[in-house]
């Protein structure tokens, strides 16, 4: 529900003395999301907050199939493909021995929701290749794979994978159409790649980029697992790996990041997302939570609460949740898949039968973290901003007795501003109206934007034609 107030006036007077002193940050038409102070000069009577996501509990993939007869997960890649959902999946299933092999599986839906698990027909288990096993072939190792489209590969490898054999490395994979694979020969990179690795072609900085485990004893021989990062214009080359993300003394000292599930998000040119499980290791639990980057090397931990909350005692995901990599964006939602489990880290894979289940969480789009008000007045100001376009869109949400204003100002000029109409509502990519002037007369120039709010949610803005 929308609705428009009319124009009062925001009567906030700005100081423009040495403004153009200030760095002015281009933004152009680009979406600048408020996963941090950015883009903020100062404010006042505002505070950050991470929104999680509203669980569906929906049982979306389950293990029933008897290359699955330990479980389903933890490590999955979900993508929407020119229109087809697709999903790899690992499972865990036990060999003559009663060991636990590793393989990925294939899922395709139509709509996100109703998946299946198609007969492909490659690798044998037990006997029969009746199954949607992709990966490895007979008598290799798997774990901890992920898969990502190559934009800027020959058609032949635009499918990639990393994945690891063993904890000391990183190795590769390609194929044209995600279900045939072939391998690369040796290791991509030389690092305890233990748990789920990420990679994907970082357009923003023309490379390849991966997120993997990577254990730092800073604590103690226990508590060491961090988040590395690496890289590379050739794939098959890679640096060592850096630490970007780990444990700080805000963090229980039993508790480090199991793995990263990175993702470059899609709506905006500048912002990266991470959501770790956390191990609890005294509790035996992983929890998610949220960080977040403009350029997926500096990470921000906005708050340390989770994410995602454990399910309740016996829950399908009471024990773990790992989130699938990928994003999957439907209109307005963001939909996060993702893995849970009843069983606790260290339980033995032994007491595990047909475990795990994929299922997804919502969010709104833009709305990992917001700018937000109370019933006592908000503002934000912003620093020197040149912007193109001849419209503001923004993603906000009031309660019923709030509101949200946007004031504009030329740094060179203070008589050159703009007030919008009081907004109010539940508004995604909502277009601001000005009832005396028009936005191009400041499009191109150094400009200040204030936003004036009560009992709201500032997630996101947008200038565009």
């Amino acid at each position: 529900m929308q609705s428009a107030e009319p124009k009062k006036a925001l009567k906030i007077s700005l100081s423009f003395e040495n403004n153009m002193d200030s760095k002015v940050i281009y933004i152009g038409s680009s979406r600048q999301l408020f996963i941090d102070d950015y883009l903020i000069d100062k404010s006042s009577g505002i505070k950050f907050a991470v929104n999680s996501p509203v669980k569906t509990h929906e049982k979306l993939i389950i293990a029933d199939c008897p290359w699955e007869d330990i479980m389903v997960g933890p490590y999955c890649t979900v993508m929407d493909d020119d229109g087809v959902y697709k999903m790899w999946y690992e499972s865990y299933a036990k060999d003559n021995d009663m060991k636990a092999m590793g393989f990925l599986c294939y899922a395709e839906s139509e709509d996100g929701l109703v998946w299946r698990k198609p007969t492909i027909g490659k690798i044998p288990f037990r006997g029969s290749n009746a199954n949607n096993i992709v990966f490895p072939n007979e008598g290799k190792l798997y774990h901890g794979g992920t898969v990502f489209k190559d934009s800027v590969a020959e058609y032949a490898q635009r499918y990639k994978m990393v994945y690891a054999i063993h904890a000391d490395g990183l190795f590769g994979a390609y194929s044209s159409d995600g279900v045939n694979w072939s391998t690369y020969d040796g290791y991509l990179l030389r690092n305890q790649c233990d748990t789920q690795n990420v990679c994907f072609w970082d357009g923003c900085i023309k490379k390849y980029v991966c997120y993997v485990r990577h254990n730092v004893p800073i604590r103690n021989p226990n508590v060491l697992r961090t988040v590395g990062r690496s890289e590379t214009e050739d794939f098959l080359n890679w640096p060592p790996v850096e630490t970007v993300l780990s444990f700080d003394q805000k963090d229980p000292p039993d508790m480090d990041f199991y793995n990263s599930a990175a993702i470059k998000y899609a709506r905006a040119d500048d912002v990266y997302i991470i959501i770790t499980s956390c191990y609890h290791h005294t509790e035996d639990v992983l929890i998610p939570q949220l960080a977040t980057s403009r350029d997926g090397i500096t990470w921000n931990r906005i708050d340390r609460k989770p994410f995602l909350e454990l399910g309740k005692t016996a829950a399908f995901d009471s024990g773990m949740i790992h989130t699938c990599v990928g994003q999957v964006i439907r209109g307005d939602e963001i939909w996060i898949y993702y893995r849970g489990i009843e069983k606790k880290h260290n339980q033995p894979y032994s007491l595990t039968k047909y475990g795990g289940t994929i299922t997804r969480a919502v969010l709104r789009v833009d709305g990992f973290v917001s700018v937000d008000a109370d019933s006592q007045e908000g503002f934000v100001f912003t620093k020197p901003l040149i912007f193109s376009g001849n419209a503001l869109e923004i993603n906000c949400k009031t309660e019923s007795d709030g509101y949200m204003q946007v004031q504009m100002d030329a740094l060179e000029d203070c008589q050159r501003h703009l007030i919008s109409e009081r907004l109010a509502g539940d508004m995604i990519d909502k277009k601001v109206n000005w009832p005396e002037r028009k936005l191009r007369e400041l499009n191109g120039v150094p400009v200040k934007i204030t936003f004036k709010m009560k009992n709201s949610k500032l997630f996101s803005f947008r200038f565009r034609d």
